[in-house]
């Protein structure tokens, strides 16, 4: 994060640095040191997330989990369409979810690695500290194995 000088749990994560960490987790940061940001986003197919603001702006909890899904799914060779929930989530606010990030949206709350507030609701909007991004990743990183 940053300057990689300190952590900062408590500040938002941008989206180049999402970006980067999906990077650096999956072991593709040697291979594309010469691309921009924005190119590293298209090549892993994390586009969506580039769009007002660039890479500079706060990333909000349902990007989190399409990145979060994304790692699962490279790591696993699970193909993301194919990802189904296993029981049913009632999410308060599943309209406030944009379409594409819904299926990620799901599947990281069936497998616990992201949850709703005490009210049911996803709040996909709500920006991401640090901190937050570093718990989900170890959440998934554990499933997978890595950890």
């Amino acid at each position: 994060f940053g300057s990689l000088e300190a952590f900062y749990p408590d500040d938002p994560v941008q989206v180049k640095e999402i970006i980067l960490i999906y990077e650096k987790v999956l072991g593709r940061d040697v291979l594309n040191s010469g691309l921009s940001v924005n190119q590293k986003a298209n090549k892993y197919g994390l586009g969506s997330l580039l769009g007002i603001g660039g890479v500079t702006r706060n990333v909000n909890r349902q990007e989190v989990a399409f990145v979060i899904m994304t790692v699962y799914c490279d790591k696993t060779g699970i193909k993301a369409d194919s990802l189904q929930p296993r029981r049913y989530i009632y999410i308060g606010d599943e309209k406030n979810i944009d379409d594409i990030y819904f299926r990620h949206v799901l599947m990281a709350l069936d497998l616990g690695v992201m949850s709703l507030n005490r009210n049911g609701y996803f709040e996909p909007k709500k920006t991401v500290t640090r901190g937050e991004l570093a718990e989900t990743l170890v959440g998934i990183l554990k499933l997978t194995g890595d950890l």
